[in-house]
């Protein structure tokens, strides 16, 4: 058996990935003072300009979502 290979790798090679940082959850009282913006894609404070998550789209997602979503279906 010493010339066959029983075991190796096949497929391919992952890219190096950015470290994703960890965010303690927040806890909401009163969350009816909460509106979801979808020009932000966030939730923000009725009362204040505070966001909730922070989130930003990968532009990836942000070109699949714009392009490849019919928006004039009823």
């Amino acid at each position: 058996m010493a010339k066959y290979r029983i075991f190796d790798r096949f497929g391919f090679n992952l890219s190096k990935t950015e470290k994703i940082t960890k965010t303690l959850p927040q806890f909401l009282e009163d969350y009816q003072e909460w509106f979801f913006n979808p020009k932000e894609s966030d939730w923000k404070c009725s009362y204040q300009d505070q966001l909730l998550t922070k989130f930003q789209a990968p532009p990836e997602l942000v070109s699949l979502l714009n392009f490849n979503i019919d928006t004039t279906l009823e």
